[in-house]
C-alpha cells in the first residue's frame, strides 16, 4: 500500500477520532448519579445501551464492529492489524475446543475482528483436521487438544494457547516491519507475563507451572521472572524495574488495581506515539486500539456504577485516554 493511500485512510481516521469520548465526557460519567444516568449520557453520544442490562455485550460489540468497518473501508487490506487482532483468533480457538468437548455452541462466543475465518476454524477442530488451520494456530491447537484429551486440564490448555497467541502477535508484528507494532506486541507480552507471574506468586504455583504459563517472548527475562514468582512480589517488581518498566514495578508494590491499570497505560504509551503521524499504518492501528480502550473504560465505569463504587474509586480504575 502506497503512502498516498495510507494518507487518505489516516485522514478518515482523524475525522472519526472526534467521536471518541473525551476526558470531559468521562468526568461527567464518573460524576453521574447512578448507572441509569451514566447509560443515558452515553446513549446521547450514540452508544445504544440498555439501562436494564448489566452487560450490554451487543452494544459493545457493535461499537467494535463500527470501528473495524471504518478501517476496512479506508484500508481495504487490513492485514497490517493482524498482530493486534490475532488474540481474537486464539479466543475463538478456545471456544471451538470447548464446544467439541462440552457440546456448547461455539459461535455465540466468537469474537471479531480476527485473522482466520471462525467457522472454518470450528470445522477444523470438529473434524480434528488441524492441518487446515493457518500456521500460526496449528501447533497450539494440536497441543491444547492433546492436553484436553489426555488430562482434561482446561487451565493448562488455556495457558498453552495464551502463550501461542503472544508468540503469534510478536511474529506478525515483526513481519509488518513496523517498529511501533513490534514494541506494542512485546510490551503486551511483557505485561501479560508480569500479571501471570504476580497471580502465580499469590496462588503459590510451582516452577513447572510458571514456566508453562509465561510466554517469554517480550523483553523481560523469563528465567528471572520465574524465580521472582517463586519468591516475593518485591522480586517481581525488581525484574520489571530492570526490564525497563519502572512504573509497572511501582504500581505492583502499591496494589493490584493500580498494577492492572498501569499495564493498560503502558500499552497506551506505545500507540500514543502514532497519534500525530500523517502516514503509515501506525495511526490506524492506534485508532483501533483507542476504540478498544474506550470500550474497556466504559465497561469499568458502568461496572463501578452498578456496584455503587464511590466516584474516587471509579476514577482510580479508569484507564488513561487516547484523546
Amino acid at each position: 500500500m502506497n503512502e498516498l493511500h495510507f494518507a487518505y485512510a489516516v485522514a478518515r481516521i482523524r475525522c472519526n477520532e472526534l467521536n471518541l469520548l473525551t476526558s470531559a465526557d468521562f468526568e461527567q460519567l464518573i460524576s453521574a448519579q447512578d448507572y441509569k444516568s451514566a447509560v443515558a449520557f452515553l446513549n446521547d453520544k450514540g452508544w445504544e445501551l440498555d439501562e436494564k442490562s448489566d452487560s450490554n455485550a451487543e452494544a459493545f460489540a457493535k461499537k467494535r464492529e463500527e470501528a473495524w468497518a471504518l478501517i476496512q473501508s479506508s484500508l481495504g487490506d487490513v492485514s497490517p492489524l493482524n498482530s493486534v487482532v490475532v488474540f481474537h483468533d486464539f479466543h475463538n480457538l478456545k471456544a471451538a475446543l470447548k464446544a467439541k468437548f462440552t457440546g456448547v455452541e461455539a459461535q455465540k462466543y466468537f469474537l471479531s475482528p480476527c485473522v482466520a475465518n471462525p467457522n472454518e476454524l470450528l470445522e477444523a477442530v470438529e473434524s480434528h483436521r488441524f492441518d487446515k488451520l493457518p500456521d500460526f494456530l496449528r501447533e497450539g491447537a494440536q497441543e491444547a487438544y492433546d492436553i484436553l484429551v489426555q488430562t482434561g486440564n482446561g487451565q493448562r490448555a488455556d495457558l498453552v494457547l495464551d502463550c501461542a497467541a503472544m508468540r503469534a502477535s510478536v511474529a506478525m508484528a515483526k513481519e509488518s516491519k513496523s517498529a511501533m507494532l513490534v514494541t506494542l506486541a512485546e510490551t503486551t507480552a511483557d505485561c501479560a507475563d508480569a500479571k501471570t507471574a504476580f497471580r502465580c506468586y499469590r496462588t503459590g504455583k510451582d516452577e513447572k507451572f510458571i514456566e508453562q504459563a509465561l510466554s517469554g517472548c517480550g523483553k523481560l527475562d523469563k528465567s528471572s521472572l520465574v524465580k521472582a514468582a517463586l519468591s516475593a512480589v518485591e522480586e517481581i517488581a525488581q525484574v520489571l524495574e530492570f526490564g525497563g518498566y519502572p512504573l509497572l514495578a511501582q504500581s505492583l508494590l502499591k496494589d493490584s488495581v493500580s498494577f492492572e491499570k498501569e499495564c493498560d497505560d503502558a500499552l497506551l504509551t506505545v500507540y500514543l506515539q502514532a497519534k500525530n503521524q500523517a502516514f503509515g499504518m501506525e495511526p490506524i492501528v492506534a485508532y483501533y486500539l483507542a476504540c478498544e480502550s474506550q470500550i474497556k473504560n466504559v465497561r469499568i465505569l458502568l461496572s463501578g456504577k452498578l456496584n455503587r463504587l464511590d466516584q474516587g474509586e471509579i476514577e482510580r480504575r479508569v484507564r488513561s485516554l487516547y484523546v
